[in-house]
């Protein structure tokens, strides 16, 4: 039997070195097919508390996918090729975060965004210029104090100045003589 076998086997021997010379006709593709992977994890504050916000995935620079993280911060991207990604968090009130993942074929890569909260940032535009308010529209006492009595009382505080001479009658009084008339609404020092 061994002899047959060993006939056969020199007979096949020819065709199977022309199969063997001709490429792509008897091997397997190079190319094989490969299984998307997937990429799941949190976003998280630096407690661990989940975030909602915004995760991007990037790849070679180029934005590949975007997902919302919901209250607990959960995230999922799926059917990726296999390959190098950048995964990056972002919340309101909160710095983004990013970290670079490998996907591997049919796998899934975990990963753990944690945010630390970002600064306070307030922006103000003016437009236009500030408007004169008369006295009778301003809806409050107003003391006007003249520089003369700055000067006599020296005191460095404002408000201790306001609340010596200008409150009380006998104050407001023995300064009406100046050059300056008093308003309805003001007191005059």
């Amino acid at each position: 039997m061994r002899s047959t076998l060993r006939a056969a086997a020199a007979a096949l021997l020819p065709f199977s070195l022309a199969f063997s010379l001709v490429p792509g006709l008897v091997e397997a593709p190079v190319h094989a097919v490969q299984a998307p992977g997937r990429i799941q994890g949190a976003v998280t504050d630096q407690l661990g508390a989940g975030l909602a916000g915004i995760v991007t995935l990037t790849r070679d620079d180029a934005q590949v996918a975007e997902t919302t993280a919901g209250a607990t911060g959960a995230f999922t991207f799926s059917d990726l090729a296999p390959g190098r990604y950048i995964v990056t968090a972002r919340a309101d009130g909160f710095e983004p975060a990013a970290t670079a993942v490998i996907v591997r074929s049919g796998s899934v890569a975990t990963v753990s965004l944690a945010l630390n909260v970002g600064p306070i940032v307030q922006h103000v535009v003016v437009t236009a210029a500030a408007a004169v308010l008369p006295l009778a529209r301003s809806g409050a006492p107003v003391s006007v104090l003249p520089s003369e009595t700055l000067d006599r009382l020296e005191k460095i505080d404002i408000l201790e100045v306001l609340r010596t001479s200008c409150r009380t009658p006998a104050a407001a009084a023995r300064h009406r003589s100046s050059s300056e008339a008093a308003t309805p609404t003001s007191t005059r020092c």
